[in-house]
């Protein structure tokens, strides 16, 4: 898929008000808890409702981001992350593409039969996803967006960098910045493509 149609198929998702549930890795870094937490706000801004659900507890030195005190921590409530992601209309995969990488929530997020967005910067694990705008249909009501870009250190970084996204720019807050910046710093550091 090109990256138009891709970016015509995300803007298509988002057009209206949706459920979604951001998810991110087992043992959530910086990167994994701020662009969750800043894809969460620009969800929210254009008028959807969104939460965030990891696996497990995410460092406390990460408490300081805006809105983690919200993050919903799958091994101290299951039943109500199992709720929130049932119930949701649209599933976006933040810093990981493989579910294996999901810990606790991987058997719900199996069982979903919603739409999925993934952006990540990893290396392409799953052998279905061989470009880095992909819109894959594995069942009629079902689309998988990748957007994946592993030449970028940070899956924040994939968010401010890339001139296609041009929605999330608009939106972009003070408050989801203090969320992206400080990780894009950190890893560009020790950045070494993969």
């Amino acid at each position: 898929m090109q990256r138009k149609q891709f970016f015509e198929a995300f803007d298509a998702v988002i057009q209206t008000p949706k459920r979604f549930v951001v998810v991110s890795h087992v043992n959530p870094d910086g990167d994994a808890i701020g662009s969750s937490l800043a894809f969460a706000q620009f969800l929210k801004k254009l008028g959807h409702q969104a939460e965030v659900v990891v696996s497990n507890d995410f460092p406390e030195f990460l408490a300081w981001m805006p809105g983690a005190c919200n993050v919903h921590i799958y091994d101290k409530a299951p039943e109500a992350c199992d709720e929130l992601l049932k119930s949701a209309e649209v599933l976006a995969i933040l810093d990981f593409n493989h579910v294996s990488r999901s810990g606790l929530v991987q058997n719900t997020i199996k069982e979903l039969n919603i739409n999925k967005i993934l952006i990540d910067h990893h290396r392409i694990v799953i052998p279905i996803l061989t470009s880095s705008y992909a819109l894959c249909r594995t069942r009629m009501s079902q689309a998988l967006l990748n957007l994946l870009l592993n030449s970028s250190c940070t899956t924040a970084n994939v968010f401010l960098t890339n001139p296609l996204l041009p929605i999330f720019w608009w939106v972009l807050s003070p408050i989801q910045g203090r969320s992206l910046i400080p990780y894009i710093i950190l890893k560009s550091s020790q950045f070494v493509p993969n």
